[in-house]
């Protein structure tokens, strides 16, 4: 079977292990809070890349014969297999993070869920394959404007600005060089939502220019200078707003 990787959502006991990936223009999902995976090498199974992944990067040896809830899913051009795997909270010990990554935490799926910098396609991993939902109520995040002269502030779940917030500046990232084109993006960005965010989420554009805004009055987003269609580009904290460690710690 064609696949380009795999990984694997590793709980230790209630907590997943989380690693936040490394600040950079040429890293995916720059700085966001990932789980044990990576790319395929050679013709290996998805099992062996998830095993292999998880060895180099966070020191575990997993078995693959406990492996479940297997997914699998293309977004921007990557097939990507997901696992899960429930190991005992004692084996956090053998934790060492490897070459790659800013540093390690545990988090439980609930806080993963909530934070900004949980990455979409994981996240939704755990919503609809693993069943945590989506919730009714909801922590809120206030979005502003940039716009002289205006206030107001509108609150938008946390899940569903993670979710924007997560497409968004992955997309910004990979078109930093000529700038992400604001015309149309509504629509791009609706065709990569996995099936329950896209029947959860509401408006994708309304949602998409709110948080948009928002991310702009914080620095991580700007728009290209000059004229003609809005283009969007990395701001002056787009990597900075990403950088340090995972949220609770080890």
């Amino acid at each position: 079977m064609e696949f380009n990787g795999a990984k694997v959502a590793v709980f230790l006991g209630d907590r997943l292990v989380v690693i936040r990936r490394d600040a950079r223009m040429d890293v995916t999902w720059a700085g966001g809070l990932d789980w044990p995976g990576g790319a395929r090498d050679g013709a290996e199974t998805p099992e062996q890349t998830a095993t292999r992944e998880a060895l180099e990067e966070v020191g575990l040896r997993l078995d693959p014969a406990r492996f479940e809830a297997r997914s699998e899913i293309t977004r921007l051009g990557v097939h990507v297999i997901k696992f899960t795997v429930r190991e005992p909270e004692d084996r956090a010990a053998e934790i060492v993070l490897g070459d790659e990554g800013q540093a390690w935490g545990l988090m439980t799926p609930e806080a993963y869920l909530a934070d900004v910098d949980a990455i979409p396609s994981l996240a939704a991993y755990l919503r609809e394959d693993l069943g945590y939902g989506w919730p009714k109520s909801d922590s809120k995040v206030p979005c502003r404007t940039p716009a002289e002269g205006r206030d107001g502030v509108t609150h938008v779940p946390a899940w569903k600005f993670a979710l924007m917030r997560g497409w968004l500046r992955e997309l910004v990232r990979r078109e930093a060089a000529e700038g992400l084109p604001f015309q149309g993006l509504a629509a791009r960005l609706g065709g990569l939502l996995h099936e329950g965010d896209a029947r959860h989420l509401g408006s994708v554009g309304w949602h998409l220019t709110t948080v948009k805004l928002e991310l702009e009055v914080r620095g991580e987003l700007a728009r290209s200078a000059g004229k003609g269609p809005q283009r969007i580009v990395p701001g002056p904290r787009f990597l900075g707003a990403v950088t340090g460690p995972v949220p609770g710690g080890a």
